[in-house]
């Protein structure tokens, strides 16, 4: 099969699949193992770290130093453990955060986590008291799981968690309304992520042709004049997308690798935190969404659950490490009652 033969058919099955999605509730079953968000009581070691000593019933959130939204999606889970074991939740992302800028961001020196979001709560982070909960999973040993196709159910109830805890600077969020209003509203938009630099190392990746293949095939099939917001880290691909997309080419004026290397990683750091936020926000009010295994693409699903999103995986059967056993349907949520 050709590769446009191929594009078309992958088009057809996953617009058929993620628009049913909508009008059934096929998805919302409790995965075998969700049970333990509940049903398990949480031990004196659990409840030791993430809690204050002198008010235990908050859950402190620390710093998981790894990219954005691998942070952010550690801090989801968190907070879902947090609301159903009745903890007060507080983030608290020290200078341990790849997005620490002793000058501070945005008017916010002491938690970089306030860099970009108002506290989840009216509780704050006492130093000497608060022992942060710095994991990606939660105290259970829950997370919300990567490379994985997460269910309708399951993006609606991080999108709550989201609604109800997280609120963007209001900074940010100009940005965001900003960027929008001048080159999104009123248009139809395919969004498009490419994930560069180091994510091959982690799982094989579809190459930016193929995605670009299929985002130019929707297209077609919307049958309107479209354009194309395209998000990456490395700025090789904005470059390619603007020569093979065929329609307008939009991007945000973002810190971007032009070696191949992680760049948050790089000064600025702050900045290119609130790059990459602001680009999986508008992403999310993109009308159709094309990715690969990302985190910045899972929070833009998580930020928009009826965003009409096409997830093209590049794991195949040859390579076991592009397989793994446990990506499986009922081990990708979390907390669905």
């Amino acid at each position: 099969m050709s590769s446009h033969s191929f594009a078309r058919a992958y088009i057809a099955c996953a617009l058929t699949i993620t628009l049913c999605a909508y009008a059934d509730n096929e998805d919302n079953r409790r995965p075998s193992w969700a049970h333990h968000f509940h049903s398990k009581p949480v031990t004196a070691q659990q409840q030791g770290q993430g809690e204050s000593q002198a008010a235990v019933h908050k859950h402190v959130i620390g710093v998981w130093p790894h990219g954005f939204f691998s942070a952010f999606l550690g801090v989801l889970g968190n907070l879902a453990w947090a609301k159903a074991n009745k903890r007060v939740p507080v983030v608290h992302w020290d200078n341990n955060s790849p997005f620490y800028e002793p000058s501070g961001h945005n008017g916010v020196t002491h938690n970089v986590w306030e860099y970009y979001f108002e506290q989840t709560s009216q509780e704050s982070y006492v130093p000497g008291q608060d022992r942060p909960f710095g994991r990606y999973t939660d105290p259970q040993g829950g997370c919300v799981r990567p490379w994985v196709r997460h269910t309708q159910a399951f993006k609606e109830k991080m999108h709550a968690i989201i609604k109800e805890f997280v609120h963007i600077k209001k900074p940010v969020q100009e940005k965001i309304d900003a960027f929008y209003n001048k080159n999104m509203k009123g248009k139809v938009t395919i969004g498009i992520h490419i994930r560069g630099t180091d994510k091959s190392t982690e799982i094989s990746m579809p190459t930016a042709d193929e995605l670009f293949i299929i985002a130019n095939q929707v297209a077609t099939l919307l049958n309107h004049n479209c354009q194309f917001l395209v998000a990456s880290d490395e700025e090789r691909y904005i470059k390619q997308a603007i020569e093979v997309l065929q329609g307008p080419v939009i991007f945000y004026d973002a810190h971007r690798s032009t070696n191949g290397k992680p760049i948050h990683r790089r000064p600025n750091k702050a900045e290119c935190g609130e790059d990459v936020l602001v680009e999986s926000v508008l992403l999310s009010r993109c009308d159709v969404f094309i990715h690969s295994h990302s985190n910045v693409a899972y929070g833009a699903t998580f930020f928009n659950p009826h965003l009409v999103d096409i997830l093209v995986d590049g794991c195949t059967e040859a390579n076991p490490r592009q397989n793994p056993a446990w990506r499986t349907q009922e081990d990708e949520q979390i907390l669905l009652d």
